[in-house]
């Protein structure tokens, strides 16, 4: 059995079942795929009754790759030690199935490591950051020949980390894709505008088929690492790949090819800071980044650079990452942190803060106020002021020395450390 190293950059990490896909790409541009093996586990803790119901029920549908194990792990309230069941499962798509279920759990029974997304599980057990400088060794390599790139295919990989403070990135080929007009009017009147560094090309929508084998081409002709579109997620993937299928023509945007398009998520609508924001799905690639710049804060804000930096900070993935809030990567950070700790992450927060005074919460809790107008009485304000800021919190506290260890102190306030309780 040939065994070969790889030395290349963890470019992106994508789960099919029960193989994790590593995207690799070395200093000389090539890109392998590597498949690794792997069977993310949950820890159930509580009500024996409902335990031993629960391991029948997942044994008769036959996605537990081994028999339950009792293990004595960290209690992440208490900090004490406590038995747990671990169930390691053959098929880790079932996962989604036991969160959707899990209030039927609720109060019996607490399930940890259950809503952590497969890809940071796999990431965390093995001790990886993505876009590291990574050294693998493979065995059973079958090499195959596919849109320019190697394909690698391993029954058993071994990774060894180079963990390493100060990070270099590899070289990125970034290619633009855009409309020529708004994002809501028809794509069959538009032009659709590709960009590879000087190189511009404009294809018309009417006439599809022409569009779509002119796209394919300036795909594999660059090989683009990453594709950066304006409306992509809303417009633009949507429409080629439905024209695509329309056709019967093979859309080779992707790196793995496909015809059918996975969205990662739904679109949806949220409320926040008084305004209503609609978010649209999500279309990732396999082999390349497809980053929607309308669709991502994270990379309006911070540009490529910030967000690969919190797709690595968070072990969330950069396509995952850039249609995720700030919020999102923070409690990725902590869940992290929480795991390599030893402590079991629990699937909802069970444990309520005690009562304190109005007083104690003034001091220690300082976050962000949004005051809403009262528009039951249907009046119009005047001379109202809208103070905004860019990354608010830290503009704030560069510029005007305001931060919550700055308001109501006690070295600076002690009027308001004696009030009366």
């Amino acid at each position: 059995m040939s065994t070969i190293a790889i030395d290349g950059y963890l470019f992106d990490v994508q789960h099919s079942e029960d193989r994790m896909l590593l995207w690799v790409k070395t200093k000389d541009d090539k890109i392998y795929l590597l498949y690794d093996k792997f069977q993310p586990s949950i820890y159930v803790h509580g009500d024996s009754s409902i335990i031993e119901k629960l391991s029948r029920r997942l044994q008769v549908l036959g996605v537990l790759a081994s028999a339950p194990q009792w293990r004595r792990l960290t209690h992440f309230y208490s900090g004490n030690l406590i038995d747990v069941l671990c169930y390691t499962f053959s098929k880790p798509s079932f996962l989604k199935v036991i969160h959707r279920k899990l209030y039927a759990f609720f109060e019996r029974v607490e399930i940890y490591h259950s809503d952590i997304e497969i890809e940071t599980l796999y990431l965390l057990e093995r001790n990886l950051t993505l876009t590291e400088f990574v050294h693998f060794t493979c065995e059973s390599i079958v090499s195959q020949g596919q849109n320019s790139f190697s394909v690698i295919s391993a029954n058993s990989l071994k990774i060894e980390n180079e963990n390493q403070f100060e990070y270099s990135l590899p070289s990125f080929r970034v290619m633009k894709l855009s409309l020529s007009h708004s994002h809501r009017l028809n794509l069959d009147t538009a032009i659709l505008q590709l960009q590879y560094n000087d190189r511009q090309l404009e294809l018309h929508t009417k006439d599809a088929i022409t569009m779509i084998e002119s796209l394919n081409e300036f795909v594999l002709q660059h090989d683009p690492d990453i594709i950066l579109s304006e409306y992509g997620d809303r417009t633009i993937l949507p429409s080629l790949y439905r024209k695509s299928k329309e056709l019967n023509i093979p859309l080779l945007i992707d790196r793995l090819e496909r015809r059918r398009l996975v969205t990662e998520s739904v679109g949806r609508s949220y409320f926040t800071y008084g305004s209503i924001i609609f978010r649209a799905n999500s279309f990732h690639l396999n082999g390349r980044w497809h980053i929607d710049s309308q669709n991502s804060f994270v990379h309006r804000e911070s540009g490529l650079e910030g967000l690969i930096q919190l797709s690595r900070l968070s072990n969330i993935p950069v396509q995952r990452m850039a249609r995720s809030s700030t919020g999102a990567a923070m409690t990725a950070i902590q869940t992290a942190t929480a795991i390599k700790l030893g402590y079991l992450v629990p699937w909802q927060k069970s444990h309520s803060e005690e009562r304190r005074f109005a007083i104690d919460l003034l001091v220690a809790d300082k976050g962000g106020l949004v005051y809403e107008p009262d528009i039951r009485t249907a009046q119009i304000y005047h001379n109202v002021v809208q103070i905004d800021f860019s990354q608010m919190y830290p503009t704030i506290m560069v510029k005007h020395n305001i931060s919550p260890e700055t308001v109501f102190c006690s070295c600076c306030a002690p009027q308001y450390m004696n009030v009366e309780r």
